[in-house]
């Protein structure tokens, strides 16, 4: 005996209904797929995201400023204003009573990861290869209490676990490092969502689902930036080092890349490079007197 034909008469509070109704004649699953399909909720299932990565026709490190809060990706999921002016983002049964809109990405250079074998000596002209390659280790965990599902549904990029693989490409020394030791290096870009996050409980009887005690909150996820081919997207640098100690020579002979902070390896390396600057601003730049005695191999200075 079939009781699809009484769903069409049922709401979202059927629990007296649900009583009177023989459970030894409905197919569970049968049923949960007719009251998804009542309610609308069968579109956008959290495990079906949309897309493998991010669309860089809206964003990409390539045309959009570092640090910027760029809002020009189609949302996937809309905030909707309630009835005290307060902004949240919906949830369906349909997507496990859990959801993320986001509202801006952003990026900016993430720590190195040096190439292998890629270490040189003074003197040598020491290029980066095509075939020499880094791979991309993310540490950051999800504990934001919703899924990696739910959050790539709505995002701009799908979260992954996965690691992901630099490839260099044809670099040469530069000719004003040509007498120092140093190492290749690749400084991955990292892009950056945030938005509005919800999820609640769900509820069920034999009849129906719906979603109860909702929480919201505000979240941000940061994952390394890929390709449309599936590689890390970043920079590969050249970091001049001294001989004897390995350790990287002053600002002045650094790519700009290498000294902001949370790039290089040691975070003294930007600390250092901090304190060249005029007034402790960064847009002023280094002093006339830093400059000097960088160049002498001087700082900072003792």
């Amino acid at each position: 005996m079939r009781y699809s034909f009484i769903l069409e008469g049922l709401f979202l509070l059927p629990t007296a209904l649900a009583a009177a109704v023989p459970v030894d004649d409905i197919d569970p699953a049968m049923m949960d797929r007719e009251i998804a399909r009542l309610n609308g909720e069968l579109e956008g299932r959290v495990d079906q995201p949309e897309s493998p990565w991010i669309n860089d026709n809206c964003f990409s490190p390539e045309n959009v400023e570092e640090h910027k809060k760029d809002e020009s990706c189609p949302k996937k999921n809309e905030l909707k204003q309630g009835s005290q002016g307060d902004w949240y983002c919906p949830i369906k049964i349909g997507n496990n009573c859990e959801s993320y809109c986001e509202q801006n990405l952003s990026w900016t250079f993430g720590k190195e990861q040096p190439f292998d074998n890629a270490s040189c000596r003074a003197g040598s002209d020491c290029s980066l290869s095509i075939t020499q390659s880094v791979t991309i280790t993310e540490t950051t965990s999800f504990n934001f209490g919703i899924s990696h599902s739910a959050f790539s549904l709505g995002a701009s990029f799908s979260f992954s676990d996965s690691k992901s693989t630099a490839n260099g490409i044809s670099h040469s020394k530069p000719d004003d490092l040509k007498d120092n030791c140093g190492y290749w290096t690749f400084v991955p870009y990292m892009v950056t969502s945030c938005g509005r996050s919800a999820k609640a409980d769900i509820h069920k009887n034999i009849i129906n689902k719906w979603c109860a005690n909702r929480v919201d909150g505000d979240m941000c996820v940061t994952r390394a930036y890929k390709t449309k081919s599936g590689t890390a997207g970043g920079k590969a640098i050249f970091v001049a080092t001294d001989c004897d100690s390995n350790k990287p020579l002053p600002f002045c002979k650094q790519d700009e890349v290498f000294l902001k902070a949370g790039v290089a390896r040691d975070e003294q390396v930007h600390l250092d490079y901090k304190a060249s600057w005029w007034d402790g601003d960064q847009s002023k730049g280094p002093t006339g007197t830093a400059k000097y005695q960088c160049e002498l191999g001087n700082w900072p200075m003792q």
